[in-house]
């Protein structure tokens, strides 16, 4: 995870949904680890294309910080 998106990360997991933000976590260093692997093969290599799919991840991870964020504003 880049360290930008830690902090978020962190965040996001001290809500109630801690389990999904997990999972979510979880799916991303899955891609993650496809993407290091594809680089092995070269640059267009299917893994390299299909571990873009990380970002999926990133975004429930950014949607559960903003609806903890909401939830916690009104």
């Amino acid at each position: 995870l880049s360290s930008a998106f830690l902090p978020i990360f962190i965040v996001a997991g001290l809500g109630p949904n801690t389990f999904r933000v997990a999972m979510a976590g979880l799916f991303a260093l899955f891609f993650r680890v496809l993407t290091g692997i594809g680089y092995m093969y070269g640059a267009r290599s299917p893994l390299k294309m299909l571990g873009g799919l990380f970002h999926a991840g990133e975004l429930y991870v950014l949607y559960q910080a903003g609806l903890m964020a909401y939830n916690g504003l009104m």
